[in-house]
């Protein structure tokens, strides 16, 4: 089944969503939380070190969705321009016909 064009916007703004939802709630769990300092830290230097593989992750993602957008409107453009060429060839066949029998 072929992709549609607006299911990978859907899908971006759902990763999008869902790791901006998820570090407001890591926030406020943390905040919210009556847990001791130590507890604390180390909460927050698990989160720090797995940033940077999310991040990663999200980049990946998006590079991805990026490279499919663009093989996507490159195939549309191939076979755009090409039904354009059969036009303009029947054009100048059928101008070229009526030339010749005038």
């Amino acid at each position: 089944m072929s992709r549609q064009p607006g299911e990978d916007n859907y899908n971006n703004s759902f990763l999008i969503g869902f790791l901006v939802g998820g570090g407001i709630a890591a926030v406020t769990a943390f905040l919210l939380t009556c847990g001791k300092g130590k507890q604390n830290k180390r909460l927050l230097e698990k989160t720090a070190q797995a940033l940077p593989e999310m991040a990663g992750d999200f980049l990946a993602t998006m590079q991805d969705n990026a490279s499919r957008l663009q093989q996507h409107a490159k195939s549309k453009w191939q076979k755009t321009m090409r039904r354009l060429q059969l036009a303009v060839a029947a054009a100048i066949e059928a101008s070229q016909n009526a030339e010749k029998h005038q």
